[in-house]
């Protein structure tokens, strides 16, 4: 005879359930970093990640869509840890220089950390101007983390108009917008060096911040002319 008071007894307390869902999703998530470190991200299979992770490879694709939805979501946890630092930085005083250099430091920090993690990852998600709509949760995870950076570049760069450090009269998040495209560039030109030095790639990214800051135009330039005329 059916017991379903029996059943319902029996059946874990919906805390355990989601301790049990989280135990296992760190496992896959340590797994999977574990193994494209090792082996390399195209060489990695989500069979030993499995293994590693002592689950099945089912239980794998109840967590990641595939292989590319790992790697994200390895990535994801810890650039949301990098933000909430970055963030920290946001009220520190200084120049422009003094305030852009250390928030992008840290990113660049995180990168050359486990370029075996981050040369797929940037690869992955190259579309960062036009990104696809049908990517997955885990890739709009990534790309709704660029609002928020620009978010905080452009505050950087209206505190250095307001102390009149920086002109006002081009707004701020179209600098910002600048600066971060920059980054993108430079980054990812950076990470092709093997190994990828943390100091060369911190000075070419200043003194490409530094060019653009300071422009690359005389003032009787036809175009600075017609920049004031419009």
């Amino acid at each position: 005879m059916h017991n379903f008071e029996t059943e319902t007894m029996q059946a874990p307390p919906t805390g355990l359930r989601e301790r049990s869902k989280t135990d296992k999703r760190k496992r896959i998530i340590e797994a999977a970093r574990a193994v494209f470190i090792e082996h390399g991200y195209e060489a990695a299979t989500t069979r030993e990640i499995a293994t590693r992770a002592d689950v099945s490879t089912g239980t794998v694709f109840v967590y990641a869509k595939d292989k590319r939805d790992l790697l994200l979501q390895v990535v994801n946890d810890e650039l949301d840890v990098v933000n909430l630092k970055g963030q920290a930085l946001l009220e520190r005083p200084g120049s422009l220089r003094e305030r852009l250099l250390p928030y992008f430091e840290l990113r660049y920090r995180y990168w050359a950390s486990e370029p075996r993690l981050a040369r797929p990852a940037l690869r992955e998600t190259s579309e960062f101007l036009t990104p696809d709509a049908n990517q997955g949760e885990e890739a709009h995870r990534f790309y709704a983390r660029r609002p928020v950076i620009l978010g905080h570049i452009e505050q950087i760069v209206r505190a250095a108009q307001e102390s009149e450090e920086a002109l006002d009269d081009v707004p701020a998040d179209q600098i910002a917008s600048l600066i971060f495209s920059l980054y993108l560039i430079e980054v990812r030109r950076w990470l092709n060096d093997e190994p990828p030095r943390l100091a060369k790639g911190m000075e070419r990214l200043s003194a490409v911040l530094g060019l653009f800051v300071r422009g690359i135009l005389s003032p009787g330039n036809e175009w600075c002319r017609l920049s004031e005329s419009n």
